[in-house]
């Protein structure tokens, strides 16, 4: 992410090409997004923050223009002239400017022009992406106490170790990748569950048990009729770092979050989510 400014507009290009790639009559054309797009006129350089274009150099080509002002103070009219001057030079279909607030000036010279659509976004709204929880964890499916239940009961003495060759569902394996699948399995069904654990490391066992019809599992060619695993794993509870979060009225709402390196991957992660406009509250 960028300062300020580039923060917005960074949010507004998300949102807007994520609208316009939804949008049923836009289906199937050629839209193009282009962030600071410079061009000269009568001899000037000027620049817009967003320019967005569907079907390019054919005669159904439509030009979109937008301008982010990320600043306390409500923007002015002569923002919206210079504005309305760049839409005009580009031949633009619309132009769009984005603000906290507007003087009634500016708003005044932007109901002159049907093109100039004057957007305000806010920063000052909740949702439950404020309070993002990331989890790792990681299993120690080989210190893993396992009970196994063999058809024969002569098979009960036979020395198991990570790589015993097995059997599962017709398929070669082992024994180390038969509990690791199944541990897994345990672990994705309890990140499912929302935690709300305090940040740091958190030691915990689950225990995960599985019945096998005949032949469904062999271990060193013994039939397994019942195995029971008790799964240490260590999860780490971080809750994420919210970057930035805009919403425009009427367009969407964009979020940046972040998290630092994990203890275990050792993988920094970072999160766009683009959602629908949050409403203002009363």
């Amino acid at each position: 992410m960028g300062g300020k400014g580039k923060d917005l507009e960074l949010a507004v290009k998300a949102i807007e090409e994520v609208v316009f790639r939804n949008q049923p009559e836009l289906r199937g054309r050629k839209i193009d997004v282009v962030a600071n797009r410079r061009f000269k006129h009568v001899g000037a350089g000027h620049e817009v923050d967003l320019f967005i274009t569907v079907d390019a150099g054919t005669a159904a080509e439509e030009r979109h223009a937008y301008e982010c002002k990320n600043r306390n103070e409500p923007t002015e009219k002569d923002d919206v002239i210079v504005f309305r001057y760049k839409v005009d030079a580009l031949g633009a279909k619309s132009g769009t400017m984005i603000s906290r607030r507007f003087t009634s000036g500016a708003k005044a010279i932007a109901a002159s022009e049907p093109r100039i659509r004057l957007v305000e976004f806010t920063q000052e709204f909740t949702t439950i992406l404020d309070e993002v929880q990331w989890v790792a964890f990681s299993v120690q499916s080989l210190t893993a106490p396992t009970d196994i239940t063999f058809r024969d009961a002569w098979a009960t003495a036979m020395p198991l170790y990570p790589n015993i060759p097995a059997v599962l569902a017709g398929r070669r394996t082992t024994f180390r990748q038969v509990v690791d699948a199944l541990a897994d399995a345990e672990m994705a069904t309890i990140l499912k569950v929302q935690h709300n654990l305090p940040e740091g490391i958190h030691a915990k066992t689950t225990r995960y048990e599985e019945f096998y019809g005949p032949m469904d599992l062999l271990i060193g060619g013994c039939e397994v009729m019942r195995l029971h695993i008790a799964l240490p794993y260590l999860i780490y509870a971080r809750v994420a770092q919210l970057h930035a979060k805009f919403s425009v009225d009427g367009r969407g709402a964009a979020y940046w979050l972040d998290w630092t390196k994990d203890p275990f991957g050792g993988k920094s992660y970072s999160l766009e989510i683009i959602t629908k406009p949050i409403p203002r509250s009363a």
